[in-house]
């Protein structure tokens, strides 16, 4: 897996971020794209905040939520079944395949 520079910068940076950062570090998770292809990822605290965006493959998405939360996948941003999973603060997980109905290969997962 190739990662994007923002991506291998962010990865680096997430033991050393502050839990009031915008990354990962204590209070925090994140989604990393590990597949070969861009989908619309959510992030969404178990505190209620959500948020969104396209990645490209080796691009992630980071969300505070000193809870945990979900992360998801979605072949686009007006799709309504998609790919989920939960997480717990400080977890990076990555999406390996993409399948719809729920059937994607996710890291956490992939034994």
């Amino acid at each position: 897996m190739k990662l994007s520079k923002s991506s291998r910068i962010a990865l680096f940076a997430l033991p050393f971020l502050a839990p009031g950062g915008a990354g990962a570090g204590a209070g925090a998770f994140c989604v990393l794209n590990a597949s070969e292809s861009a989908y619309y990822f959510t992030a969404e605290a178990a505190e209620g905040t959500r948020r969104g965006q396209w990645l490209a493959p080796g691009d992630a998405l980071c969300l505070r939520g000193e809870q945990g939360g979900a992360v998801s996948a979605f072949v686009d941003e007006n799709a309504i079944e998609g790919c989920s999973r939960l997480v717990v603060d400080g977890q990076i997980e990555q999406l390996l395949a993409y399948s719809e109905f729920d059937r994607c290969r996710w890291a956490s997962n992939d034994g």
